[in-house]
């Protein structure tokens, strides 16, 4: 197991290791806190692939990467998945707008 230094390269071969094999490729993240070292790991049981930080800016990198493997586990055509982030619509935007009455449409009845 070789520790890949450049994100990039790391999130490149993560994303062509899962397109190769998909129902055998899994990931795991590591943190400890007594070094705040953080390591990333993405296998298929014949290739390991493994990225470690100390940085709390690479944080969104994780999110990244992990917002990848969610997309292309949770579609019929994981090829058709972009390797580009994309953000998140926000969960303020998603959420439907409440009626005037309590959101639930039937309101307090008054005697």
């Amino acid at each position: 197991m070789v520790y890949i230094e450049s994100w990039d390269d790391f999130y490149a071969a993560a994303h062509q290791m899962y397109l190769a094999a998909p129902s055998r490729t899994r990931y795991c993240v590591k943190y400890r806190d007594t070094g705040g070292r953080l390591t990333l790991k993405v296998t298929d049981n014949a290739t390991c692939l493994k990225y470690r930080s100390n940085q709390k800016e690479h944080l969104k990198e994780v999110e990244k990467l992990t917002t990848l493997f969610f997309r292309l586990m949770t579609t019929v055509h994981p090829e058709a998945v972009s390797a580009v982030h994309e953000p998140l619509p926000s969960a303020q935007a998603a959420a439907p707008a409440e009626s005037a009455t309590g959101g639930d449409g039937k309101g307090k009845s008054r005697k």
